[in-house]
């Protein structure tokens, strides 16, 4: 099964404050991030990718984007919300610039989030890693059992993208973790092909960068 990953567009126009947006920060698409989406729908379209599900997580920002995608590239399909896709709760770190995050909690547990990948538990997020490795996990094993057509697309968030890399190809995500390469840019896709093995077919791919 081919999962298109998407993270959800721009939530902030030229001269906002960026802050670090997690599961209680629900914002709204900007009208850049609008324009991703259909840009993401269009790019899926062209490529011949005709999803045959499209997943949200319930916050504004996804449910927007996978609307506006579904649309483009999808017009019949509804979309499925699901509470297992909400991006991770940052705690006290939401709605904090980075400067701010790091002037309150200290440079090492961010670098080591950023950088290693390791859990600031001192920082007490909303949830624990294990129970976001537990749901995603569920998420995964229940959609497998719906034997879709390729492709899925679930559009979700950037603190979220990693953890699938993580359950379904860990020296991929430990690879991409080591040389910065992790990220997942607003607007972007990546893509899974998941079987016995999962293959890495694109990660942090744009529409524009180049054709899939």
């Amino acid at each position: 099964m081919k999962l298109v990953l998407v993270r959800h567009g721009d939530t902030f126009a030229p001269g906002d404050k960026v802050v670090w947006v997690g599961r209680a920060q629900d914002l709204a698409l900007v009208e850049s991030g609008r324009l991703q989406a259909s840009q993401v729908g269009q790019m899926l379209r062209d490529c011949g990718y005709r999803p045959s599900a499209i997943y949200a997580a319930p916050l504004k920002r996804t449910r927007e984007f996978a609307k506006i995608l579904g649309e483009t590239a999808a017009p019949r399909l509804q979309i499925t919300t699901d509470e297992r896709l909400y991006e991770l709760d940052y705690g006290a770190w939401g709605g904090l610039s980075s400067d701010e995050v790091r002037a309150h909690f200290g440079n090492a547990l961010v670098d080591a989030w950023e950088k290693e990948g390791k859990w600031p538990e001192a920082c007490k997020w909303g949830e624990s890693e294990q129970a976001v490795l537990k749901r995603l996990t569920s998420f995964l094993v229940e959609l497998e059992g719906h034997s879709y057509a390729d492709p899925v697309v679930l559009v979700t968030s950037n603190g979220i993208l990693r953890f699938f890399l993580k359950i379904c190809a860990e020296a991929e995500y430990s690879r991409r973790l080591r040389e910065g390469k992790l990220k997942v840019r607003t607007g972007a896709i990546c893509i899974l092909d998941i079987g016995r093995s999962t293959t890495v077919l694109d990660w942090d791919r744009r529409p524009g960068d180049r054709v899939l």
